[in-house]
Order: C-alpha cells, then structure tokens, then sequence
C-alpha cells in the first residue's frame, strides 16, 4: 500500500513546507523582533528624556534663586515640550 499525506503543512514565503519545529521557531522569531521594536522606541524614548534633562540643567545652571516648587515646575514644562515623551497629554494648566 502506498502512502499518501493528506496533512497540510505550513507555508514558508518562499513557498516551501515547514515542519511544526519551524512553525515554533517562526512564530518566536516574530516574538522576538516585535520586542527588539519596543525596545528601540523605549531607547529613543530614554535619549530624548536625556536630552530634556540636559537642557533643564542647562536653563537652571547657576539659578541659586526661587524655591523648590517653581524649579520642578520649570522642569514639568521642559519635559511637556518634548513630544515624544508623551507628557503633553497630563497639561494641567
């Protein structure tokens, strides 16, 4: 008697079939590159708060004047201007 497959193996994109064991390491592989996505947008995100920062300390650099208050207030408005933080959104003003 002969054999005959009536399964339906995956698909790569070249068209070729692929075992389960490569369905797997596909579907990990894609797991994988969606975090390494977040993980640069997380990055950018750190460099731009840096850089936030880095100009905070710039404008207040030498400024021994006005209490604490007003200093995180200026520090809240510098880091509202940088849009890729996302901290327009809490604008209470």
């Amino acid at each position: 008697m002969s054999y005959k497959s009536t399964g339906t193996a995956a698909k790569s994109v070249s068209g070729a079939s692929m075992s389960k064991y490569d369905v797997e390491v596909e579907e990990r592989l894609k797991k994988l590159e969606a975090k390494v996505s977040e993980i640069n947008t997380i990055e950018a995100m750190v460099s731009a708060l840096e850089r936030s920062v880095d100009e905070c300390k710039a404008n207040c650099a030498g400024d021994t004047g006005g209490d604490v208050e007003s200093k995180l207030e200026r520090l809240v408005a510098v880091l509202k201007q940088t849009p890729s933080l996302g901290l327009d959104q809490y604008d209470n003003s």
